[in-house]
């Protein structure tokens, strides 16, 4: 993490190692799948080893193109931005509020927020997002630092940097 509150922006990269974890447990799904497409003649086992292929097939080609282009974490009197890989989104500090962790899954948590109630963008997917999740928008897991310091450091840079 490169600068502070008081000397921004401040840069939170995403974590190679977990980065490289995550490519390990989605790799060994893929061949688990490709097992018991293998090992079993018909039935659910097949169509199960068919989704695991596909499903973890796609987070292993995710996580290749985050050790290429790491994800970005940008926060500055401005807003916050976030880098993934493939695009930048950017939201003014009026725009987010009640940063918190959620879990995703047994072993990953991330950062979720909410947005203002006239936000203009995404409203389908934000509305989707908090009934089933609980919040309307996140920053993705495998930062360096935990999750729950991201989180404080979101709330105190919106807090010394939202005028509004």
């Amino acid at each position: 993490m490169r600068g502070t509150l008081d000397q921004p922006p401040i840069i939170v990269t995403a974590s190679l190692w977990k980065t490289f974890a995550y490519l390990a447990i989605s790799f060994v799904f893929v061949l688990l799948g490709i097992l018991m497409i293998f090992t079993e003649g018909a039935g659910l086992i097949v169509w199960v080893g068919w989704m695991w292929v596909a499903f973890f097939g796609l987070g292993t080609l995710v996580m290749i193109a985050r050790t290429v282009a790491p994800p970005i974490l940008t926060l500055s009197p401005d807003g916050v931005s976030c880098f993934t890989g493939l695009k930048t989104v950017q939201y003014g500090w009026r725009d987010v509020h009640n940063f918190r962790v959620f879990r995703v899954s047994l072993s990953t948590k991330m950062v979720g927020f909410d947005f203002r109630p006239d936000f203009p963008k995404h409203a389908g997917i934000r509305r989707l997002n908090k009934s089933v999740f609980g919040f309307e928008g996140a920053f993705g897991p495998g930062w360096r630092i935990s999750n729950a310091a991201l989180a404080e450091l979101l709330d105190s840079a919106r807090a010394r940097w939202f005028v509004g």
